[in-house]
């Protein structure tokens, strides 16, 4: 039988748990259209040299990625063949990511894709996380959150850092010239 002290323990941690739940699900938005900041797509280039495609975009993402190939939510990238060098930063929610990197993964072993990088959040727990690390070059951990730029809000200053750190994968021939562009960002393996 717990006494007082331990019924008010026990009920403060509780009440901190439920204020920690809503707190995180108040930061869900639901909107899968956050841009990469620039200096992440800059570095992307200077490993890849250019982007062929960007398989998972919006038009205000394209300012920045300029790729020579890229799919929005409307033309559904998933339908489509990528090619050449990819940068991909797919859409996060939970029934649209592990499809992405699974057709990251296919691209990829059939050949279609020379070299790409990939961001996604550091979700080390989920399969298409390990999908990733098991076919990847090498990665990066990010030290700290990204703060996305929301899609279409360019002339405000409207960003979201995530939920946990991010995670860099590399796909290429080039795992030290990855390295010595991202290890500015966290730990590099």
């Amino acid at each position: 039988m717990r006494n007082k002290t331990q019924q008010t323990a026990v009920s403060n941690v509780q009440h901190a748990v439920k204020s920690k739940q809503k707190s995180m699900m108040n930061n869900l938005t639901g909107n899968n259209e956050w841009n990469t900041p620039l200096k992440y797509v800059d570095s992307v280039r200077r490993v890849l040299g250019s982007i062929d495609t960007d398989p998972a975009t919006n038009l205000s993402a394209q300012k920045t990625v300029k790729a020579a190939t890229y799919h929005t939510i409307e033309a559904d990238g998933l339908n489509h063949e990528w090619n050449g060098r990819v940068f991909m930063n797919p859409p996060y929610s939970r029934e649209l990511i592990g499809k992405f990197t699974a057709k990251f993964v296919q691209e990829l072993t059939a050949g279609s894709i020379s070299a790409g990088i990939v961001l996604v959040n550091a979700a080390t727990d989920t399969s298409w996380f390990h999908l990733l690390h098991e076919h990847a070059t090498a990665y990066c951990l990010t030290k700290g959150r990204i703060a996305f730029q929301r899609a279409g809000d360019e002339a405000s200053s409207s960003t979201k850092k995530g939920q946990v750190g991010s995670a860099f994968f590399y796909f290429g021939d080039n795992p030290a010239a990855f390295a010595r562009e991202f290890n500015q960002y966290g730990i590099v393996e």
